[in-house]
């Protein structure tokens, strides 16, 4: 089987995410996924796949086995060929992971150069550091001048661990302390410290930044929550004194009414508003996240870099 084709700009967040996928499909046992780990994993070649689908695997097997099917030995060397052959890398100005509390958290810099603002992503839940969207926000907020930091909120053990029993991603006080943390480490970095700033939160990590936003009240100037569940972060949501955007998916009927209850508890002086994306399920997708990037992007360039915001 010939390997897979590299393309001309790779994205190695995609390839981190395609390990990601593949580690999902063997704990809900997909047939496909336990294929590839036999075609492409030593470890795995002459077992059946009752027993593959049995044993227990980490990211590493699954990055390993991205890396094979690309036609490399192993994910080190698949992920410096990545690193080379990408036209243009600013985050290498910034470590790709950092310490928050003793845990080893992966971290993207994206838009830095000549920026204005600066918006932390802070996603857990169905929405992870290497989810589409939020690469096309990204570059949405890059060309309104706005630097984005994308961070994950779980190690990589915790990461699998989550993956099975979907524990850590309601554990709204542990990601909030996380991303205070990471919101911490860009307070220490001089190209960055002093950049207005705010959070957009997706999934469980909308909850996440609302309590990171009181634990950083003088640096935090606005806050979305896309495609997030803000109501987990309960009464805390009313002591919120930024403005606050939610943009959620018609057909997402459950997180809606919820999002709908809990917008209500904050105070009339605090502009805060619901966008609606008609037909858009969660996470957001396609067009959806387009109109996503767009409605986001205005909201930080109203409130981060606008005249009135400063």
């Amino acid at each position: 089987m010939s390997a897979k084709i590299i393309p001309p700009r790779p994205d190695l967040d995609q390839y981190r995410k395609q390990a990601k996928d593949l580690l999902k499909a063997h704990v809900q046992g997909a047939l496909d996924a336990l294929e590839r780990l036999r075609s492409h994993h030593a470890r795995f070649a002459k077992r059946d796949l009752a027993e593959i689908r049995a044993t227990q695997i980490r990211l590493a097997d699954a990055q390993f086995v991205i890396a094979r099917e690309h036609g490399f030995k192993n994910w080190p060397d698949f992920q410096q060929h990545v690193r080379t052959t990408t036209a243009a890398v600013e985050s290498i100005a910034f470590p790709e992971r950092i310490s928050v509390d003793g845990a080893d958290l992966a971290l993207r810099v994206h838009g830095w150069k000549d920026a204005k603002a600066l918006v932390q992503f802070i996603a857990a839940g169905d929405v992870d550091h290497d989810d589409p969207g939020l690469a096309l926000m990204s570059e949405r907020l890059a060309s309104a001048g706005i630097c984005s930091v994308v961070s994950e909120l779980l190690t990589e053990d915790e990461w699998v661990e989550d993956a099975i029993n979907e524990a850590l991603r309601f554990d709204i006080q542990l990601l909030g302390k996380r991303a205070a943390g990471v919101t911490a480490w860009i307070a220490s970095q001089s190209t960055l410290a002093n950049l207005p700033m705010g959070y957009v939160g997706g999934g469980t990590g909308a909850a996440a930044a609302v309590l990171a936003t009181l634990q950083h009240p003088a640096r935090i100037r606005a806050l979305v929550s896309n495609a997030g569940r803000p109501d987990l972060a309960g009464p805390w949501i009313g002591r919120i004194d930024v403005p606050m955007l939610a943009v959620i998916g018609g057909e997402a009927s459950v997180a809606l009414g919820f999002t709908r209850s809990v917008m209500q508890v904050i105070p009339d002086r605090i502009p805060h508003e619901i966008r609606i994306l008609d037909s858009a399920t969660h996470p957001f997708s396609g067009e959806s996240a387009t109109r996503a990037a767009a409605l986001v992007g205005e909201w930080f360039e109203r409130y981060l870099i606008s005249p009135s915001a400063t």
